[in-house]
């Protein structure tokens, strides 16, 4: 957050040298700014802004394959996800694990694929959702990336136990386990609130009970702790407060945690 706004003097002259890249026709120039700039506008508030800069940079680039073009995309379909522009998302998001695929980058292919498995998920295309993620976790575990490793099992749980299906949500709680302390720390204590939730599907009711007390290390591991917000870790609560709202006996708390994270958003 402090570096982030130690560009917002600077964003002007940002601009600047993004408009004259732009009207230049150096698209290369172009991307290399607006892609690290984008989270700076989109901390901003200038989410559209954000995807003007990556779209304009994109359309002087034309048909170019590069790591730079597909990388591009796949920040502006990431962008499209947050604001809700899912099918676009999905649409920008094949283009850019595509073009990975065909430039042979394996370790941008699996990341590209975990966004695409994400915006696939709110267009209800559960099917490919696990598919996209079944092969990234191949590429994971291929590459050895042990945060993707984690990552991506939590994900197919989530999808899993929101269509109420318990034994194969374990299964992926326990590939998430397997992976150890290298996996990513927040998936790592996020787990154990999809098990209560297993719990409570398959008939015990004191799970929500345990549920509480996970969902009480969450808040203080990512939120509460020195004042400090873990994105990934507030990402994760998302998730969970998603999964809580299929259920009735979780949706009172589900809704006062997103209205919660929603104000620490603002």
């Amino acid at each position: 957050e402090g570096r982030l706004a130690e560009l917002l003097p600077e964003l002007g002259n940002f601009r600047s040298a993004l408009r004259f890249a732009i009207d230049s026709g150096d698209a290369s120039s172009a991307m290399r700014m607006a892609g690290p700039l984008n989270g700076a506008f989109v901390w901003f508030g200038q989410r559209r802004e954000a995807d003007a800069w990556l779209s304009e940079a994109l359309d002087i680039a034309g048909g170019d394959i590069s790591d730079l073009v597909a990388s591009t995309i796949g920040t502006l379909a990431a962008n499209l996800d947050l604001s809700g522009d899912v099918r676009r998302a999905v649409e920008l998001q094949r283009r850019a694990a595509s073009m990975f695929e065909q430039l042979g980058n394996r370790s941008s292919l699996l990341w590209s694929l975990v966004y695409l498995g994400h915006s696939l998920h709110f267009c209800a295309q559960y099917d490919e959702e696990y598919e996209v993620y079944e092969r990234a976790r191949a590429i994971a575990t291929e590459l050895g990336d042990k945060i993707a490793m984690s990552l991506v099992p939590f994900l197919q749980s989530w999808m899993l136990l929101a269509h109420g299906r318990t034994v194969e949500t374990r299964a992926k709680i326990r590939e998430v386990f397997a992976v150890g302390d290298d996996g990513h720390p927040g998936v790592r204590v996020a787990t154990p609130v999809f098990g209560h939730l297993c719990d409570f599907l398959d008939g015990d009711l004191e799970a929500v009970k345990r549920c509480d007390e996970s969902t009480g290390v969450l808040l203080t591991e990512f939120v509460d702790a020195a004042g400090n917000e873990d994105p990934m870790g507030l990402w994760v609560l998302h998730l969970i407060s998603a999964m809580e709202l299929t259920q009735e006996v979780t949706r009172p708390r589900a809704r006062q945690r997103t209205a919660d994270l929603l104000e620490r958003a603002r």
